[in-house]
């Protein structure tokens, strides 16, 4: 009974690691969406620039 334990909680260890890396990726997943987004606005107010001086 012990060993099934002791295993188990292996188990959990290793899925609550998991887990973390999971949320590390997931942080970095969102800044990269924040900084494409600022890229994007940026972008956006470059073309409405260059059409506004086109005429």
């Amino acid at each position: 009974m012990q060993e099934k334990t002791e295993m188990i909680a292996y188990e959990i260890a290793a899925m609550t690691e998991e887990i973390g890396a999971l949320a590390e990726d997931i942080a970095a997943l969102v800044a990269q969406r924040e900084t494409l987004i600022e890229r994007q606005k940026s972008l956006a107010k470059t073309l409405l620039q260059l059409q506004t001086d086109a005429h």
